[in-house]
């Protein structure tokens, strides 16, 4: 079977997200992993989200969402076009690692909800 081909308009977003995220959470981001449409071929120009999983050195902090929130908002400035279309989930390393045997705090950007948090 032939590897799927990231779509060019989620490959372009997704880096601009990457950058962007660097910015706000520098050395703390471990990774970011593109899933959903864009990597399995049914991705549909103009209308498909982009789903990514930011994986951070350490629980999302508290001072990390204000900065997060803003980069999202600008992100959508700088690509009107992906505007509700674009959906983080920021999660530790460790988060990942244990996600059955505990809970963990979490900040998560989904199309159609505001940038929010599961810290207590």
């Amino acid at each position: 079977m032939e590897p799927t081909q990231i779509p060019p308009e989620a490959a372009a977003l997704a880096e601009q997200l990457l950058q962007a995220q660097r910015h706000v959470l520098g050395d703390r981001l471990l990774a970011l992993y593109l899933f959903g449409s864009a990597t399995t071929g049914s991705f549909q120009v103009g209308n498909s989200d982009i789903d990514t999983l930011a994986v951070l050195a350490s629980d999302p902090k508290e001072n990390d969402l204000a900065g997060l929130a803003h980069m999202h908002e600008q992100l959508v400035k700088d690509w009107p076009a992906w505007d509700n279309r674009v959906e983080v989930d920021y999660l530790s390393h460790a988060a990942l690692a244990n996600f059955r045997t505990d809970s963990w705090p979490a900040a998560r950007i989904s199309p159609g909800e505001p940038f929010s948090s599961n810290r207590d």
